[in-house]
């Protein structure tokens, strides 16, 4: 891993990473962007936190974040950047699978991994819904019977056509230019999150 893309990337604080979590991270003002619609919620739930960026993020806007994620490096990598970040008395951190969460939450950023093949090469990424891991369709379905206030992020390789079997939406592009490379990604908001 580059240190020098991981602070373009995530700050200059010295996170904690490896190439997997550098690769999939949310670039720090596109992360920002998103959890500003978050402002003012009491819990919202980080489903697949990865190192915590997005956790990060929204510790500044929301009343408290619940981070899960199953893999236990990252859940490492999370708790430790949260305390870096400190922001760790914000963030309540779950160690399992996000589809057997069944705590309470106001709201939901849902990030599952878009990685396609063997999920070792972060850059091939899946074109449909249901090809994530977790499932995004069934996380989805899950969270919304909890709330309809859900953000999903969303490889740029989706054929968008698969969310018109969701309900309404706002479908937002975003893309941040870094060390010679590009973030880009899409956010489909839902509920009261979405811009009216």
């Amino acid at each position: 891993m580059d240190p020098e893309l991981a602070m373009a990337k995530f700050g200059p604080l010295p996170y904690k990473l490896n190439d997997s979590t550098c690769k999939m991270g949310i670039h720090y003002m596109l992360a920002d962007k998103i959890a500003a619609r978050f402002d003012g919620y009491g819990r919202v739930l980080d489903a697949c936190c990865g190192a915590g960026f997005t956790s990060i993020a929204l510790a500044k806007y929301a009343g408290h974040v619940i981070a899960i994620d199953n893999n236990e490096e990252h859940f490492d990598q999370a708790r430790f950047n949260a305390r870096l970040a400190h922001c760790e008395n914000k963030i309540e951190f779950v160690l399992g699978d996000v589809l057997e969460y069944d705590g309470a939450f106001d709201a939901a950023f849902l990030d599952p991994d878009w990685a396609r093949g063997n999920r070792r090469d972060k850059s091939l990424h899946v074109k449909a819904l249901d090809r994530t891991n977790p499932p995004a369709d069934v996380l989805f379905t899950r969270i919304y019977n909890k709330t309809h206030d859900i953000a999903l992020r969303l490889p740029k390789e989706l054929d968008l056509s698969e969310l018109e079997k969701l309900p309404e939406h706002e479908t937002e592009w975003l893309e941040h230019p870094y060390l010679d490379r590009v973030s880009r990604f899409y956010c489909v908001y839902f509920g009261d999150l979405q811009k009216r």
